[in-house]
């Protein structure tokens, strides 16, 4: 049996997530509330997230965009938007 070697958790407040995210610190406490992160809550005390999971959520949303915007752009090339040509056929 081989002893497997874990990264220790690194955790961040909300106002730390949001910064990481560039959100206002309500829209994290919104996404904990919602369940997109689970935090950690010491009674009375801030609440804590890992730095793994708030990376990883920006890392998706970033990749998202990335799509998004590709899409788009690949729409507008092509002509998809052009309203006025549309509308005069």
């Amino acid at each position: 049996m081989s002893a497997r070697l874990t990264e220790p958790i690194t955790y961040v407040r909300t106002g730390q997530a949001a910064r990481i995210l560039g959100v206002s610190r309500d829209t994290v406490v919104r996404l904990v509330a919602n369940g997109t992160f689970s935090a950690y809550r010491p009674a009375g005390s801030h609440r804590y997230l890992s730095e793994r999971e708030v990376s990883a959520y920006k890392a998706e949303k970033e990749q998202r965009s990335t799509f998004l915007r590709t899409m788009t752009e690949g729409a507008e090339a092509s002509g998809v938007y052009d309203i006025d040509e549309a509308l005069a056929a």
